[in-house]
Order: structure tokens, then C-alpha cells, then sequence
């Protein structure tokens, strides 16, 4: 019978690492509207952002704030730098930003809830690992 949970569990933490690889996906793509689809994809309608330097609410928001980032950094990339961690609705990992060079601008971790529909409707993203 724990074997069977534990598939169940697997199961449910490679759905969340598809959209947070999706929300990454979005930080990483320079064209808006792809960004917008991909966003739709991960992150529910009235999702809470939250970092040292912003909280935004939905996914226009989000998106917005994704772009202003991306215009004050060019060429930076968001790369998953740990295993995605998910138990219940909660999910984990860590991640850097790098410029355009490959020179590391930020490291962070977030921690974020999943909704029943399976996107993110909360992410709170710390600086530093």
C-alpha cells in the first residue's frame, strides 16, 4: 500500500514541476503574449506574487512585472537550481538569474501554494539561497 502513495505523490510533484517550469518559462520569454499563455498555464487568475522588491495580484499583474524586469535587465535568464519540492499544496526550489554573460545577478528561493486547479496561486520568493 506505500508504494502506492508514494506513486500518487510522484505523480502530483512532477504535475508541479511542469508548471514551475512553465512560470519560469514565462520570466525567460520575450514575447508577451507567449508569456501571457504561459502564465495562464501556471499561475491562477487572482495569484499573489511576492519578493523583497514586489507584490503583485494576477497574472496581468504578474506578467507586467516580468516584463519591467526583463527591460531592466536584458538578456536575463531564471534557471531552476534545485529539485522542484512539493508535499500537499506547497512547492519549493531555488533559482538564480543571470545576465546575458552568464554572470549570476540574483539567487533566490520561493515558496509557493498550489490551488485545487493545479496552478500557483501564491509564490513568495526570498533573495539569496
Amino acid at each position: 500500500m506505500n508504494h502506492v502513495v508514494a506513486d500518487i505523490n510522484a505523480a502530483k510533484t512532477e504535475s508541479v514541476e511542469m508548471i514551475v517550469m512553465a512560470y519560469l518559462a514565462a520570466w525567460n520569454e520575450a514575447d508577451d503574449q507567449t508569456r501571457r499563455r504561459l502564465l495562464e498555464l501556471a499561475w491562477c487568475e487572482t495569484a499573489v506574487y511576492s519578493d523583497p522588491t514586489a507584490r503583485v495580484v494576477g497574472q496581468q499583474a504578474l506578467g507586467e512585472h516580468i516584463h519591467a524586469f526583463t527591460m531592466r535587465y536584458p538578456g536575463v535568464r531564471l534557471e531552476l537550481t534545485s529539485p522542484v519540492s512539493a508535499h500537499h499544496d506547497y512547492v519549493h526550489f531555488t533559482w538564480r538569474a543571470t545576465d546575458g554573460d552568464g554572470f549570476t545577478l540574483r539567487e533566490g528561493r520561493d515558496i509557493g501554494q498550489v490551488a485545487s486547479d493545479g496552478r500557483l496561486r501564491t509564490l513568495v520568493g526570498f533573495f539569496g539561497v
